[in-house]
C-alpha cells in the first residue's frame, strides 16, 4: 500500500464485516488483532510494504475479513469496531469443526460419519486422529484397528465433496467420554508430516463415545435373588441398553444359570448412572414381575465378563456377538462346587477350613 507504518498501522481478521465488535475469531490470538511487531519489524513512514503477525492461528475453515486500523487519535486498535478499512479476504483452508459434532456408541462398528463440513478439504492430503484434545493431547486408541485414533476417509472418487469419515471396521472399545477431538492435519509435502500429535493442532469435529465405562465390577451370590445390576456409570447411557455376562465380550455364548438369559437392561436411568435388570419390571419399575425362582442366580461359581450392546437397526443385543464392549467384571459368589470334605463320625468338633471359592466372607 502507500504511506504505511509498520509498527503503528495494526491488521485484524474478521467475520462478516470490518468495524463492528461482535465479530472476532475464535482460534486467533488476539481477538483477530494482528500482535505489536517485535524491534526487527518496525519500520519508517510511508513504506510501501509491511508485515503483521498473529502469535497464534488455528481458526476454522471459511473465509474472512482483512481489516485495517491506523491506531491514530481516536482508533487506538484495541477492539474490533477500531478496524473498520477493509482491505481484503482470506480464505482459510481447513475444516469448520463447529458444524461437526456427532455421537457413537461403545461396541459398535462406525463406518462412515459427517460429511465433514470444511473448505477446500481434500482426501489425498488431510489426516485425521481422534485425540484428548488436539495439538497437546494424545492419540486415543479407538480400536484393535485403530490403536492410534487414525480415521478413514470414505468417499467415491478423487473429487468427492462433501467427505464422509469413519473410525474402522472394528468395534469401539475406547473409555465413553463427551468430548474427544477429531484433530486435522494436511501435509505440506506428500509422505512427510501428521506423524505427532503436535501436527494435529485444528479440531476438525467434535465425538462423544456412548456407554458405560470400563473397568466395573459388580456381583451376586449363586443360589440367592439377582434380579438387578446396580449403579453402572457411563455417558448418555439410555433406556433399552443391554449388559450380558460372558466368558469374553463378543462371545457366541452367554453364561448359562444369570436371570434372564444372562442379558439385562435398562430400565431406569440418568444420563450418567443406570440400573440394568435382568427380570422385567411392572409399570413403575419398581416391583419384579417375575416368578422368585426366575431371579435366583444358578450359573457357575466364577468370574466373568459384563459386555454392552445398544439395540440398533443392526443390532439386536440378543446374542453373545452382539455384546462388543467390555465394562468390567460381572462376579459370582460362592464355595466351587464337587469339593469333597471329611469328618469323622463321632467326632466332637468338625471344621472344614479348606472350602474354596469365589468371595467367600464370614458368616456364609
Amino acid at each position: 500500500g502507500q504511506g504505511l507504518w509498520p509498527g503503528v498501522h495494526r491488521m485484524g481478521i474478521f467475520g462478516e464485516t470490518c468495524g463492528a465488535d461482535g465479530t472476532t475469531v475464535e482460534g486467533i490470538s488476539g481477538g483477530g488483532m494482528s500482535s505489536m511487531p517485535t524491534q526487527e519489524d518496525m519500520g519508517p513512514k510511508n513504506s510501501t510494504q509491511v508485515r503483521f503477525f498473529w502469535e497464534f492461528f488455528s481458526p476454522e475453515g471459511g473465509s474472512y475479513k482483512f481489516c485495517w486500523c491506523h491506531n491514530l487519535h481516536d482508533q487506538p486498535c484495541r477492539t474490533a469496531s477500531h478496524y473498520p478499512v477493509e482491505v481484503g479476504v482470506l480464505t482459510v483452508i481447513g475444516p469448520m469443526n463447529s458444524s461437526n459434532k456427532v455421537s457413537v456408541v461403545r461396541g459398535q462398528t462406525v463406518t462412515s460419519l459427517g460429511p465433514l463440513v470444511g473448505e477446500q478439504l481434500d482426501h489425498t492430503k488431510d489426516f485425521l486422529r481422534v485425540m484428548s484434545i488436539c495439538f497437546i493431547g494424545e492419540f486415543v486408541a479407538l480400536s484393535s484397528e485403530s490403536q492410534d485414533g487414525q480415521v478413514t476417509w470414505q468417499q467415491e472418487g478423487e473429487d468427492a465433496d462433501p467427505l464422509s469419515y469413519g473410525f474402522g471396521t472394528d468395534p469401539i472399545s475406547a473409555e465413553p467420554l463427551d468430548n474427544y477431538d477429531v484433530c486435522w492435519c494436511r501435509q505440506r509435502v506428500p509422505g512427510e508430516g501428521c506423524n505427532t500429535s503436535w501436527d494435529f493442532i485444528t479440531a476438525a469435529a467434535r465425538v462423544i463415545i456412548e456407554g458405560p465405562r470400563g473397568g466395573q465390577e459388580k456381583s451376586c451370590d449363586v443360589g440367592q435373588d439377582c434380579p438387578s445390576i446396580a449403579d453402572i456409570s457411563g455417558v448418555n447411557l439410555a433406556l433399552g441398553d443391554r449388559l450380558a455376562a460372558q466368558i469374553a465380550c463378543g462371545d457366541a455364548g452367554i453364561v448359562d444359570g444369570v436371570p434372564g438369559a444372562g442379558i439385562a437392561q435398562v430400565r431406569t436411568a440418568s444420563s450418567t448412572r443406570a440400573t440394568f435388570d435382568f427380570v422385567e419390571l411392572d409399570a413403575s419399575n419398581t416391583s419384579v414381575v417375575a416368578a422368585p425362582s426366575e431371579t435366583l442366580l444358578f450359573s457357575g461359581v466364577g468370574i466373568y465378563r459384563l459386555c454392552f450392546c445398544r439395540p440398533s437397526d443392526v443390532l439386536a443385543c440378543d446374542k453373545g456377538s452382539d455384546f462388543q464392549a467390555n465394562t468390567g467384571l460381572f462376579v459370582a459368589r460362592g464355595p466351587y462346587i464337587g469339593t469333597t470334605l471329611e469328618c469323622g463320625a463321632g467326632q466332637a468338633d468338625c471344621t472344614l477350613d479348606i472350602l474354596r471359592g469365589v468371595g467367600l466372607a464370614t458368616g456364609d
